[in-house]
Parts: C-alpha cells; sequence; structure tokens
C-alpha cells in the first residue's frame, strides 16, 4: 500500500503564504532566508504552491507564471516568472529559486541556498535539484500530459504505471493515470496494473475521474468491470460513486460474474437521490434488455424514500411498452413498500398510462388499488385503469368491487369513468 498522500494544491494570497513559509523559518540566524522568501513570495496575486509534509520532510514549491521542465527533469528549461523549491530534511535545508532574467544564462537565473546561505550549484546540489524537480513533476501534475506520453513513448503502459506507483499525491496518480488511458488500447495485464493503481487512491474524487476515464477511453471486459465495481463499493462518497456506475451504464457487461459486483457496488451507495439518480442513468438508454431492467428495479428495491423510488419507477417505465408478466408483478410489488399514497398512486399510474397491459396485469393493478388509503388516491388511479382497460366483465366486476371501498363521491367519479366500456 501506497504511503497516505498528504501533497496538495492549494491556492494562497501572498499575505497567506509568506506567514506560513516565514513561521517556518522563524529565529536570528535563518534572517536571511526569510528575506530571501519575501523576495520571491512577497510579490501580488495569487500562485501555484505544492507542499508535502512527510516522513520528517518539508517540501514546498511556488510558481509563478509557466514553467517546463527538460525531459530528464532535473532543470528548467522553459520559464516565464519564477519556481522556488525548499525542502526541510533531516536537519538541512536546500532552497532552489529559478526565476526569469534576460541577462543569465538561458535567460534563467538559478539560486541554491544551503542551510539558509548562498552556495555554488555543485555536483551535490546538481543531485538534489534533480531529486527536487523530480518530486515536483511527479507529486505536482505539471506537465502530466507530455510527461505521461515521454514516459509511455519509452517503455508503454507498464513503464507509466511502474511511475503512477511512485506517486504518493491522489490528484497526480489521477491524472496520470487519465493520460494513459487515452493513450491507446490497454492489454489485460494493463488494465488491471490501471485498475490496481485506482486502488492506492485515498480521494473518491480522484478516483472517480480515474475510473470514469478508462471506461470512456478503454473496452472493458466482463472480469475488469466487476473488478472496477468491486472498486466502487470500497468508496465513500455515494455522488461519486453513481457518478462511476452510471458511467459504466451503456456498456455493460451481462452475465453473473458482474450482476454480482453490480449488486455490491449497489449496496454501498448510501443515497436514495443517488440510486434514483442511477434508475435514470439506465433508463436514458435508447433501448433497455430485460436484464437491464430488472438491474433496475433490483436499484429501486433499495431505495427507502417515497418520492426518490416513485420517481425512479416513473422513469423505468418508458422501457415498459409491452413488459412482460414478470416485469409486471415485480413493478407492481416495488410500489407496495411506498407508504405515501400519492407517490403509489404516482407510480402505478405511470405504468397504466405507459404499458400495453393484458388482463391479468389489469387485475393485478386493481388489486393494488386496495393498498391505497386515500380514496382520491385509489379514486384517481382508477380512472386512468378504466381509461386503458378493455371491455372485460371479469375486470369489471373487479374494478367495481374495489370502487366499492371508496366515499360516496370518489365511488361515483370511479364508477362513471368506467362507462365508456358500456358494461
Amino acid at each position: 500500500m501506497v504511503p497516505a498522500r498528504r501533497l496538495r494544491l492549494v491556492r494562497f494570497t501572498t499575505l497567506m503564504f509568506s506567514a506560513l513559509l516565514l513561521g517556518a523559518a522563524a529565529g536570528p540566524a535563518q534572517a536571511g532566508l526569510r528575506d530571501l522568501l519575501h523576495d520571491v513570495f512577497g510579490m501580488s496575486g495569487s500562485r501555484s504552491t505544492y507542499e508535502r509534509n512527510a516522513n520528517g520532510q518539508v517540501f514546498r514549491a511556488r510558481v509563478t507564471g509557466s514553467v517546463e521542465f527538460n525531459e530528464a527533469e532535473d532543470d528548467v528549461a522553459m520559464l516565464n516568472g519564477r519556481l522556488t523549491i525548499l525542502e526541510k530534511r533531516a536537519g538541512t535545508s536546500r532552497m532552489i529559486d529559478f526565476k526569469t532574467d534576460t541577462a543569465a544564462p538561458g535567460g534563467i537565473r538559478r539560486t541554491f541556498r544551503l542551510n539558509n546561505t548562498d552556495a555554488p550549484i555543485d555536483a551535490a546540489a546538481k543531485a538534489w535539484i534533480r531529486e527536487a524537480i523530480g518530486q515536483l513533476a511527479r507529486e505536482s501534475g505539471l506537465q502530466v500530459e507530455s510527461r505521461v506520453k515521454r514516459i509511455h513513448a519509452k517503455g508503454g503502459a507498464a513503464a507509466v504505471l511502474t511511475e503512477v506507483e511512485r506517486i504518493e499525491s491522489d490528484h497526480s496518480r489521477a491524472r496520470h493515470l487519465v493520460v494513459l488511458s487515452s493513450l491507446g488500447a490497454l492489454d489485460k495485464a494493463g488494465v488491471n496494473g490501471y485498475l490496481g493503481a485506482v486502488g492506492d487512491i485515498d480521494s473518491d474524487y480522484e478516483t472517480r475521474g480515474a475510473l470514469t476515464a478508462l471506461i470512456r477511453k478503454q473496452a472493458l471486459d466482463a472480469d475488469a468491470q466487476a473488478r472496477l465495481l468491486d472498486r466502487v463499493a470500497r468508496m465513500d462518497s455515494s455522488y461519486e460513486q453513481r457518478q462511476v456506475v452510471a458511467a459504466l451504464v451503456p456498456t455493460l457487461a451481462a452475465g453473473p460474474q458482474v450482476t454480482a459486483a453490480w449488486n455490491h457496488a449497489l449496496q454501498a451507495i448510501d443515497s436514495d437521490y443517488e440510486k434514483r439518480q442511477l434508475v435514470e442513468a439506465l433508463t436514458r438508454q435508447a433501448t433497455l434488455a430485460p436484464e437491464g431492467i430488472e438491474r433496475a428495479l433490483g436499484v429501486v428495491r433499495t431505495i427507502d424514500g417515497d418520492y426518490e423510488r416513485a420517481s425512479a419507477l416513473v422513469s423505468l417505465t418508458r422501457h415498459l411498452a409491452k413488459p412482460g408478466a414478470a416485469e409486471v408483478q415485480a413493478y407492481i410489488a416495488c410500489t407496495q413498500d411506498i407508504d405515501s399514497d400519492y407517490e403509489k398512486s404516482r407510480a402505478l399510474g405511470a405504468l397504466v398510462k405507459q404499458a400495453t397491459l393484458d388482463k391479468p396485469a389489469f387485475e393485478a393493478l386493481i388489486r393494488a388499488v386496495r393498498g391505497i388509503d386515500s380514496d382520491h388516491e385509489a379514486k384517481t388511479l382508477l380512472t386512468h385503469i378504466a381509461r386503458r382497460m378493455p371491455a372485460d366483465a371479469d375486470l369489471a366486476a373487479a374494478y367495481r368491487k374495489a370502487a366499492r371501498q371508496l366515499g360516496d363521491w370518489e365511488r361515483m367519479e370511479a364508477e362513471k369513468a368506467l362507462d365508456r366500456l358500456a358494461l
């Protein structure tokens, strides 16, 4: 397991950042460092700051303007502004300041400080600069696209994944993976390595970004989809989980392996709202096979909220124009746990209005009316049924029996709706 990643990209005003670094440089012996920090960071406006504090190391970098590193990542190749890197480790502080200066060689002035004192850029300093720039390039995500492409050109996906394993920052790790996903088809080992690298990302937001990029850029077989869904199940954020699963929906594979992983991921989503959004993502497809309908109903069964469950069912009816008997039974069964009479009537009425139903389906719907306590909502549903059901004496008898349970006015309105059948 990669250690917890604590590198982060933050935006500071000059005052905030200066206070932070000057605090770290407190003490009379460090006055020179304070002065240089004030000179480097005491300009107006906001700048990109990269900071890492872990394992006894303090690492900070500030970029003002734009910077490009050379291919070896041991020096700055182009600079329009300023880059400063500061490290404190094992009782030693080092700082390198790169600044645009037309009078300097290559247009860049380089100032190195060792323990708060100007020092020559000798072999030891160059070795540290190479390490510092490498860490900054790796962990900050600067120039990530060109960096990943360069590594990929030399060693393929395996080389990129090896480099990703060195990255501690969730943000940078995810950005490297996102770029990799777009550099051509990954083989099975590449997909497995990619998913393994995502597994070490703590941030749900960054995990979502890496997984959705993989879904959109790569053709994933059933095994890869199952692994991906298992990773989704380990996320904490219902929103991020739903985003990943919804992205997978258009290419979701059939079969027990993916279905089991789908159910596992589904159980991990806590929010009824996000579950309803997932059903709606399923129903936005042009067509939905019977297995897809069952998956959608499976999501509905896990929704506790009346509004969210009814809304999910209503969205599903666009794929139930000619439902089978099992689908009708499953749909009606999903309405029985809805406590709100209004929401129950709304969900059942949507099926009546959208679907072409046979006699057994209408019989089941009329029976379902008995589960509605509100006379108004029961009358409303019966009226919808009367407008769509065939002229059948048995159905008419069952309908009138259900109407007799209503108050006088609601019963009269329900039976009036039945007059069109002349039964």
